[in-house]
């Protein structure tokens, strides 16, 4: 009996080893599969922003120019804080190609038409897009972003203010009211701090391509940097 209750305990304990074996197995195949779509993912959008890139190349201005407020955009051309002067045409041109590139996302993002001057939409978001956090002035910004959330509010969705260049380069995920001007967001009936946001800087490739916002980012830098001052 003795030896019938070992090989018992024997198998008992075989079969765990077995079913531990497998759990670690499934959920290695499963990183594996989530590694290799997210790559695919990659090498799709790699080869869209390539094509992007190249029509926007000869329209990048980058002539040296000085000012405050670098950002990373344009320390990744190869401007400094001592060689920034007329910013403005490089600026204007990063902020046409930007929104070209949100449209790459695997979101379904498209152009709105007559709501409340909103940039884009899909079925459950609207969006407004900004190359920096101070483009609006802060005493402009509730005026200019209200209309914007009512109509969202109304329509029953979500609403994302999205910032390129936050200020000192943040990143940031946060309720829409502390944003840049936007603290009497949060009087206005309907407001839901956890469904209208601002998001910047990083925040905003991971929202607009998920588990592959960074490496888009990256890309991005890596495609400005092939760009020379003149």
């Amino acid at each position: 009996m003795k030896i019938v209750r070992g090989r018992i305990v024997a198998d008992a304990r075989m079969m765990t080893r077995i079913s531990i074996s497998t759990q670690i197995d499934v959920h290695m195949y499963k990183n594996d599969f989530f590694k290799l779509n997210n790559s695919l993912k990659m090498l799709r959008i790699e080869k869209e922003l390539n094509l992007l890139f190249e029509k926007f190349r000869n329209k990048f201005q980058t002539q040296k120019y000085k000012e405050i407020r670098l950002t990373e955009y344009e320390k990744a051309v190869g401007f400094n804080e001592q060689t920034r002067k007329g910013s403005k045409p490089f600026a204007n041109t990063l902020g046409c190609f930007i929104e070209k590139l949100w449209e790459l996302s695997p979101l379904t993002i498209r152009k709105c038409e007559n709501k409340s001057g909103i940039d884009y939409e899909n079925k459950n978001y609207y969006f407004q897009f900004k190359s920096r956090h101070d483009t609006m002035k802060q005493s402009q910004a509730y005026s200019e972003i209200s209309p914007m959330l009512l109509r969202a509010i109304n329509d029953n969705k979500s609403f994302l203010l999205v910032v390129l260049t936050d200020k000192n380069n943040q990143n940031r995920k946060i309720p829409l009211h502390k944003g840049f001007g936007l603290s009497k967001l949060q009087k206005i009936s309907g407001y839901d701090p956890t469904k209208h946001l601002w998001i910047s800087g990083d925040y905003t490739y991971k929202f607009l391509f998920p588990g592959i916002g960074i490496e888009v980012k990256s890309y991005f830098l890596k495609l400005l940097s092939t760009l020379k001052l003149s």
